[in-house]
């Protein structure tokens, strides 16, 4: 299993892609959406899911941007649902 870190945005709050193989989730994707899937890109990967550790803007920012390309789930503690519901729209 590999993980790499990713300080993105202004805040540079750290968005993880954990692999194995050739699948990965990301954990945060907090901004900059087309530098998280150039580096799925570029290294092959085929995202499975997205955790969201908690629904602060920093950290949930490049979601829709990620989720337009990759049809992926997105997970989150339901008691941050409200508020991730009012900064993107994945959850339908």
């Amino acid at each position: 299993m590999e993980i790499q870190k990713l300080a993105l945005g202004m805040f540079q709050a750290n968005c993880y892609v954990v692999s194995e193989g050739n699948e990965a989730f990301l954990v945060d994707p907090g901004d900059r959406p087309e530098e998280i899937l150039d580096y799925l890109n570029n290294h092959g990967l085929d995202l499975k899911f997205i955790l969201l550790t908690h629904g602060h803007l920093d950290h949930v920012n490049a979601v829709d941007g990620i989720v337009k390309v990759h049809k992926v789930p997105v997970y989150l503690h339901e008691a941050d649902r409200k508020a991730i519901d009012q900064k993107v729209n994945v959850f339908g």
